[in-house]
């Protein structure tokens, strides 16, 4: 099975990053994507307690509309309150 990191940030975004492949899809390359069971494990699981880039790049340019700005925020309290429960 091929195993995955998951990087979270307080903006409430999660990003993943392939951190070792299974046999099947060592053996053979062109397997993309790969079909066979993907396991996410908790310790591999990493809050990186800031922004992400796109989200901080839209604050920084002021391109949130109001109801973007909202659905921002609600989804940064809901990241913060599952880290903390």
């Amino acid at each position: 099975m091929c195993n995955w990191n998951t990087y979270t940030f307080d903006c409430g975004c999660m990003s993943m990053d392939l951190r070792s492949r299974c046999q099947r899809k060592l053996a053979d390359d062109e397997l993309d994507p790969c079909f066979w069971m993907q396991r996410v494990s908790d310790k591999w699981r990493f809050h990186q307690q800031r922004m992400c880039d796109a989200c901080n790049y839209r604050l920084m340019h002021g391109e949130w509309s109001e109801i973007g700005a909202r659905a921002h925020e609600i989804a940064r309290l809901m990241a913060r309150a599952r880290q903390l429960g």
